[in-house]
């Protein structure tokens, strides 16, 4: 019948000198084993390497529409472009609800992306332009739409030898009848932004927004990643523990046959 086995004391670890990445196991006969590999390692030619979750089928717990990143001992997942999630639930992102298309095209949002379609007659890509060929093109704004600040004159229409203009604010900008003036939309208090909540936080700017990432993670352009402190080696646990990563931020637990709060391990 096998031996019960415990961890290592820091000495014994010293002598038993376990490669990188082995695990240090001794029996109650104080004999020493090295032959286990930490999580997210296995044993090849007596040595512990590096488990790639990525290739592996069945290894990584990923969503389809997300992609996995090997790290030393684990892997992180990303939602792919046109998706939000924490990589292992993503969901399509309805990028209309940004308004990203120009004011007189419609937007469809599609599979992990969106469509701008300039209405029937227009002419355009529907994201910086839809024009009326039969209308002429601004050429004096303020002839047309005054000094108001963040307006776009969209068209100059000919009727009857006269012309008429169509004034509209420009895009993240409403037109407040009060003061006459067209004032910044708050994307964050009206939730027009694409800032995940689990990770980021919304900050509203004079014509946009942006999302700043919470304790714990990382990144730009909207998409915040969790900082793995474990990888890093900023985690704070004891030498006898093991750092486990979490969304946010990470843990310590004593390896088996020591106690503590992983910060700190005694042999039992």
């Amino acid at each position: 019948m096998p031996l019960e086995k415990r961890g290592c004391t820091e000495a014994e670890w010293a002598v038993a000198n376990c490669g990188k990445n082995h695990m240090c196991l001794v029996d109650a006969k104080g004999v020493k084993d090295c032959s286990v590999c930490k999580m997210g390692f296995e044993m090849v030619d007596g040595e512990c390497v590096d488990i790639n979750e990525c290739t592996e089928p069945g290894l990584n717990m990923c969503d389809k529409n997300a992609a996995c990143n090997n790290l030393m001992g684990t892997y992180a997942c990303q939602c792919n472009k046109g998706y939000r999630g924490d990589g292992y639930m993503c969901e399509d992102e309805d990028e209309c609800l940004m308004m990203p298309c120009h004011p007189q095209a419609e937007c469809k949002n599609t599979q992990g992306s969106y469509e701008c379609r300039c209405p029937l007659g227009f002419e355009g890509d529907g994201v910086k332009s839809c024009v009326n060929p039969w209308e002429q093109s601004c050429l004096e704004m303020e002839k047309f739409c005054g000094r108001t600040n963040h307006t776009a004159c969209l068209s100059v229409r000919v009727f009857d030898g006269s012309l008429t203009s169509i004034c509209e604010c420009e895009p993240n900008y409403r037109f407040n009848t009060a003061t006459r003036q067209c004032e910044d939309i708050d994307e964050c208090a009206e939730n027009r932004h694409n800032c995940d909540p689990a990770s980021s936080v919304c900050v509203n700017e004079d014509g946009g927004f942006r999302c700043e990432c919470l304790e714990g993670y990382e990144g730009t352009g909207g998409v915040c990643v969790d900082v793995n402190e474990c990888e890093r080696g900023i985690a704070g646990c004891h030498s006898m523990a093991m750092c486990i990563n979490q969304p946010g931020s990470c843990g310590c637990k004593c390896i088996h046959g020591f106690t503590g709060d992983g910060t700190q391990c005694n042999g039992e």
